[in-house]
């Protein structure tokens, strides 16, 4: 009798432990899902990355009167500016620009703001621009100098820098793409139109 007894009150304490079990397990699991909608909740009502915005990269062409020696007229360089407009700094983590097929190549760096880059420059590196690397921060309405330097396929009359594809950071150590829209290119030595 008292085996039997015994026996019975440990089946209800297993039974009653296995209902506790589930029960933590489901408390878990609503905390677990509760967190989750908080954080897509958070992440919805916190304002994104501010957008950059481009300066004097629209509808600017350079190009070359006539061949120098020494001089390598299938390239050019390009700088302007990108704009943060907002009250919060952006960090760029990476850049590259995009193209039409007139261009084989183009290497994309930022840089500071030159005194009087309010407009676009075009001119001649002489040395390769260099693809950004590390991070560059763009304070509070603020700017950063971009240098894009263009190589021209072979027999192309002109070519387009069309956009640049910044990485910059999110909300909750997110990443995010901007895509900003650019006109710029080169045309040809001795091409008139671009």
């Amino acid at each position: 009798m008292t085996n039997s007894g015994t026996q019975r009150t440990h089946g209800r304490t297993a039974a009653a432990s296995g209902w506790w079990n589930g029960a933590r397990g489901a408390l878990v699991a609503a905390v677990v899902v509760a967190l989750v909608l908080l954080a897509g909740l958070v992440v919805v009502l916190r304002p994104g990355s501010p957008q950059l915005q481009p300066v004097a990269a629209e509808g600017g062409c350079g190009g070359w009167i006539e061949d120098l020696p020494g001089w390598d007229e299938s390239q050019m360089t390009v700088g302007f500016g990108l704009r943060n407009p907002s009250d919060r700094p952006v960090a760029v983590r990476g850049a590259r620009a995009t193209t039409d097929r007139g261009l084989r190549s183009v290497e994309l760096s930022l840089r500071p703001m030159p005194s009087g880059g309010e407009e676009a420059a075009f001119g001649w590196s002489g040395t390769p621009v260099g693809d950004v690397d590390t991070a560059v921060v763009v304070p509070a309405h603020g700017e950063v100098w971009a240098a894009a330097e263009m190589h021209m396929r072979p027999g192309a009359r002109a070519g387009h820098l069309t956009s640049v594809r910044a990485v910059t950071d999110g909300p909750l150590g997110t990443l995010g793409t901007q895509v900003l829209p650019v006109g710029v290119g080169m045309s040809g030595v001795g091409e008139e139109t671009c």
